[in-house]
């Protein structure tokens, strides 16, 4: 009887952790092709330094089949040494169903010329009239 039970509760314990939403995080080296994908959003990019900023190009895709965005932004905020904010920008999709891949462009100024050590970036996006918000880190 307690064989049962605890092979029943062994069974929902594994059960419950292939329901948890799946990320693929990004570990590349600074300054190649990046990748984050999760449930709700795939993004790809590459960043490269400017002179006084940092530009940041790649493409956002919705990968629901079901459920286009009413609007889609991604915010990207440079952090140096310590923790300290460097510059930050937001680019906003145009309005609209959000479907397929949309590619963008962002050019973000470097305060006092000084390298980011990681990027951390904001999406947020619309279906219907309920918001989604989603954050990851990465290296430039």
């Amino acid at each position: 009887m307690v064989r049962n039970y605890l092979s029943i509760v062994l069974i929902s314990l594994l059960l419950s952790a292939c329901a948890l939403p799946q990320k693929q995080f990004d570990n590349n080296q600074a300054f190649t092709t990046h990748q984050y994908k999760s449930s709700d959003i795939d993004i790809t990019w590459k960043s490269e330094k400017l002179s006084n900023a940092l530009l940041i190009a790649g493409t956002v895709t919705n990968p629901s089949a079901c459920c286009a965005y009413k609007s889609v932004e991604l915010e990207a905020t440079l952090v140096g040494k310590q923790g300290k904010v460097l510059g930050k920008n937001i680019f906003h999709f145009l309005p609209g169903k959000f479907k397929g891949p949309e590619s963008f462009t962002m050019t973000v100024p470097i305060e006092n010329d000084e390298l980011p050590e990681r990027i951390q970036f904001d999406y947020r996006y619309a279906i219907d009239d309920d918001l989604h918000y989603g954050h990851f880190e990465s290296n430039p």
